[in-house]
Parts: structure tokens; sequence; C-alpha cells
């Protein structure tokens, strides 16, 4: 499994492209520093707000993995408001 520098955002692009391990893994690392950064009284917001981004793409996975035809992924928040206009 690859570590992950956690110094950077990732794009919802670049998640998709990501092996699940792969997203365990970084869900695992920034979990981890999240938890030390809790310690240090340090800010957790921009890793808290990676980690739904990270967290959501595994579930979509597991949610929208069945092989049925008539089951579709919703569209992110960026396509839904420019369909909605």
């Amino acid at each position: 499994m690859q570590r992950f520098s956690l110094g950077r955002v990732l794009s919802e692009d670049a998640l998709s492209l990501m092996s699940d391990s792969d997203l365990q893994g970084l869900l695992k690392d920034i979990r981890h520093s999240i938890s030390d950064s809790r310690r240090s009284r340090r800010s957790t917001k921009s890793l808290e707000v990676e980690c739904c981004y990270v967290q959501r793409e595994l579930d979509d996975r597991h949610r929208y993995s069945s092989d049925r035809l008539e089951i579709k992924r919703p569209p992110r928040r960026r396509e839904f408001q420019r369909q909605s206009r």
C-alpha cells in the first residue's frame, strides 16, 4: 500500500481514479493526522473536510457497486448546481 502525503488536497477526479485499498490507506493516514493534530491542539478543519471527501468516495463505491443497470451514481454537488440553473 502506498503512503500518502497529506500536504496537498486531492481533487474528486483524483480520488475517483484511486484504488479502494489506496483510498482506505489515505483515509487511515488522514484520521491519524487528525488525531495527532487534536493532541497538539492544532486546527483539524481542513483534514476533516478531506476525510469527508475520501469517505464519501468509498461509500459511493460500496453503494453503487451493484451490477444493476437502473442504479446510476448521483451527480456531485458541482454537477447538480450546473444542471439546475
